[in-house]
């Protein structure tokens, strides 16, 4: 397989759409615990923070160091982000070395490895990013 192909795979599978996991409104502050929350509101807002609780009829975010409760009824969409950096770093350091690596061999010249590993790295690293602050949505079952 040539490189070029493999690396843009490998971008598209870095970059591919959000998950959609399907939970019962009680399974909610378990699904959260750790992750940020992200609601969006009717009136348009979207509000991001850490789901502290949920009741039958409403939900406890702490966004900004604010306590926030809501109804229920106020939300239009639910989704989570995990709080990780594993992207990053994977994605640093298959850049600088996978890029760095076919630059300098597909140039012949030993001294290219240096700005094509660089390249490689702020490429990866925004992959990366990319794939640490997907968005999981959230579909309520009642």
């Amino acid at each position: 397989m040539k490189p070029v192909v493999f690396l843009a795979m490998l971008a598209m599978s870095f970059l591919r759409g959000g998950e959609l996991v399907k939970v019962r409104w009680t399974e909610t502050p378990g699904l959260f615990a750790g992750r940020t929350a992200v609601v969006t509101l009717k009136s348009g807002n979207r509000i991001e923070g850490d789901w502290l609780s949920a009741t039958a009829d409403g939900f406890t975010i702490l966004s900004h160091g604010q306590r926030r409760e809501f109804a229920r009824t106020d939300a239009t969409r639910f989704g989570l982000r995990q709080k990780r950096i594993r992207g990053r770093v994977l994605g640093t350091l298959a850049g600088v070395y996978g890029v760095g690596i076919i630059g300098a061999y597909a140039s012949r010249e030993p001294l290219a490895l240096v700005p094509s590993a660089v390249a490689g790295g702020i490429l990866g690293y925004f992959l990366g990013r990319a794939n640490d602050r997907r968005l999981i949505e959230i579909e309520i079952e009642d």
